[in-house]
């Protein structure tokens, strides 16, 4: 059997990383927030909204409910809400008039750049505290984070 009091400082480890995570993610979420605040009115679902629309292009509202987990009437609501802001539209497909997907606009691709650029430059500024031991080694440690989460999903 394995050494009892070894097991219990792996898992104090783990807590102590996984409460730095945390704390590190409610940065990250204030600095998206204020990216936000600063670029214009947008709500973190409608940026993340928008985020989808950028990277992996029109979708049907369907879809888009089913990549976000909510319900449909409730992607239509966030829908229409960017509709309203012009940083989406939707169109129908030219073979089935019933089918319709919305899209970013240009002002919705440009809201993206903004909040991006924003957010970039927030980060900037906080990492220049840091001495370059630091940086690598926070560096180091989010792309791990990052290859074990891929891992997680693929397995």
């Amino acid at each position: 059997m394995g050494d009892p009091r070894s097991a219990d400082a792996d898992n104090e480890d783990s807590n102590r990383l996984a409460d730095a995570v945390l704390q590190g993610a409610q940065v990250l979420l204030e600095v998206s927030a204020g990216a936000m605040r600063e670029a214009g009115d947008l709500s973190p679902s409608q940026y993340q909204v928008l985020l989808i629309l950028s990277a992996r292009g029109a979708h049907r509202l369907a879809d888009l409910a089913t990549t976000l987990g909510v319900s449909p009437s409730n992607a239509t609501r966030m829908a229409d809400r960017l509709v309203h802001k012009r940083l989406i539209r939707r169109h129908r497909q030219s073979g089935d008039r019933r089918e319709v997907k919305i899209a970013l606009t240009p002002a919705g691709q440009a809201m993206v750049e903004a909040v991006t650029a924003a957010r970039r430059a927030m980060i900037t500024r906080m990492l220049s505290d840091l001495t370059p031991a630091q940086k690598g080694a926070l560096e180091l440690g989010l792309r791990s984070l990052s290859g074990a989460r891929a891992a997680a999903d693929t397995a």
